[in-house]
């Protein structure tokens, strides 16, 4: 029969009891000679427990530090470990396992994603309403206006000030005719905005279909 860590455990709280119900017997009953010993049992078991409560919270705080660094590539070694916190490792790279393939998917998704983006005529524009940080500018975008890279909304007015007043002035879920300079000179274009809010916060996307 396997003996897993919940006997263990159990085994070591049945000697605590016992061991109190021994001393207050040997107490009561002026039987002194074996309360030493009684006591040594009591003081080494609650030892053992400690010891095993020790584990198991330095294990889960270890845990928590991977999760909280994102960190789903570390493994936990069951093999040798005790038998008070060989379940928790099994559990442990279980859900690394699960969140490993989670984040594989996702990543994949958004590469996908991306591509996909980078394909389409139309120039798309992505920020974060609040701090005005750029959040993504597809090829397309980065084509038609000449601008490799943008960290926040107010760069764009020093590169482009009419393009920069026009996508502030873009109605929400509403389509705008606009005529705007490119590398290549004046080009109509229908500018659509959307808001959408997600756990990380608002953002705003613009959308710059070429209608020339």
């Amino acid at each position: 029969m396997k003996i897993s860590a919940h006997d263990i455990f159990f085994v070591k709280l049945l000697v605590l009891l016992l061991s109190v119900i021994a001393g207050c017997y040997c107490y009561f009953h002026n039987q002194f000679i074996y309360f030493p010993l009684i006591v040594l049992v009591f003081i080494w078991m609650l030892i053992l427990v400690c010891k095993s409560h020790f584990k198991v919270y330095r294990e889960v705080f270890d845990f928590t530090e991977s999760v909280r660094y994102h960190d789903f590539t570390r493994h936990f070694n069951s093999s040798t470990a005790s038998l008070d916190v060989k379940p928790l490792r099994l559990s442990f790279n279980e859900i690394n396992r699960v969140f490993k393939e989670m984040s594989v998917e996702k990543e994949v998704q958004y590469q996908y994603l991306n591509h996909l983006l980078d394909i389409v005529d139309t120039g798309i524009l992505s920020y974060e309403k609040n701090t005005g940080k750029i959040m993504w500018m597809n090829a397309a975008f980065k084509h038609i206006f000449g601008i490799p890279y943008l960290h926040t909304l107010e760069g764009l007015k020093k590169r482009n000030p009419d393009l920069y007043t026009k996508t502030n002035a873009a109605d929400m879920g509403r389509h705008s005719l606009v005529t705007l300079q490119s590398r290549s000179g004046p080009l109509k274009l229908l500018l659509r905005s959307r808001d959408f809010q997600t756990s990380e916060g608002h953002f705003r996307m613009i959308t710059y279909q070429n209608v020339n």
